[in-house]
């Protein structure tokens, strides 16, 4: 994402100019959107930060997602059990790539404001239609089978 600053301030003339930076705008007027959405900034930036992180050593995956699992709880005050089911159910899964020396972990689909709309969006779906059913040992999902016509259920222990 390119620091505000860099951007051209005043008229632009040039349609390839003001196409560039229209597409330079566009996380920053998502982030607004996030902002605005949740009601809940900082909390929101939090969760921006937390789930595309540069580690320095392998194998952070668990702490990665116990951060991301944390940021995502104390925006939208799910329990971190319901947040790590529903991350596999609707499978935004961490992404490792190596980088500088060191390793950056990302939830696709989590890195921008949209996408998190998205996931909070289809967990508060799942939710509502009771596709998670807690219970003390596991989550219940239903997953759609692909090529079946029906539903088929699988448990997944926490």
């Amino acid at each position: 994402m390119p620091e505000l600053e860099e951007l051209p301030r005043g008229y632009v003339d040039d349609a390839n100019v003001a196409r560039a930076m229209f597409t330079a705008l566009v996380p920053w007027l998502d982030l607004v959107a996030a902002r605005k959405h949740y009601g809940s900034s900082e909390r929101v930036v939090q969760l921006l930060t937390a789930a595309n992180r540069h580690y320095d050593v392998a194998n952070q995956t668990e702490v990665f997602d116990a951060d991301v699992a944390q940021a995502v709880a104390s925006l939208a005050g799910w329990k971190s059990e319901l947040i790590q089911s529903a991350r596999k159910a609707l499978r935004y899964e961490t992404s490792v790539k190596p980088q500088d020396g060191g390793f950056t972990l990302e939830v696709l689909g989590v890195s921008d404001g949209a996408g998190l709309r998205l996931f909070t969006d289809g967990v508060s779906a799942l939710v509502r239609t009771r596709i998670f059913r807690s219970s003390s040992t596991h989550f219940m999902m239903v997953k759609y089978a692909s090529g079946n016509s029906g539903f088929t259920r699988f448990s997944s222990p926490v």
